[in-house]
């Protein structure tokens, strides 16, 4: 496990998986295109996804760029945006089973 995976993990209530399976199963969706994330995190509340999307943000000042995407209802949907954002990417990190409530009160 990455030492980024191993402090989320520390400070998350839910899962962080970096098995090489799980990240290649959620490597896609319906669709053909194709970005293995370096670790897949399971939140299991809206403070999960706010720490997440903080602590990849504090990355980013620092000059290392770790985009998020989404994965629940309506994922086909998010992997259009994560193209957008993969140029110059350290690596990708995926919120499994996130529901839009979640996302969207940790957006508020």
């Amino acid at each position: 496990m990455s030492k980024i995976a191993h402090y989320l993990q520390e400070h998350l209530l839910g899962e962080v998986l970096t098995a090489a399976d799980v990240r290649k199963y959620f490597s896609t969706d319906a669709g053909i295109f194709t970005v293995t994330p370096q670790m897949v995190v399971y939140p299991r509340s809206e403070s999960d996804v706010r720490k997440t999307a903080r602590f990849t943000w504090q990355l980013a000042e620092r000059g290392r760029t770790m985009p998020i995407t989404a994965r629940g209802y309506y994922s086909s949907l998010a992997l259009p945006f994560l193209k957008r954002f993969l140029a110059g990417a350290d690596s990708t990190l995926l919120l499994a089973g996130t529901l839009a409530r979640l996302i969207n009160g940790a957006l508020r």
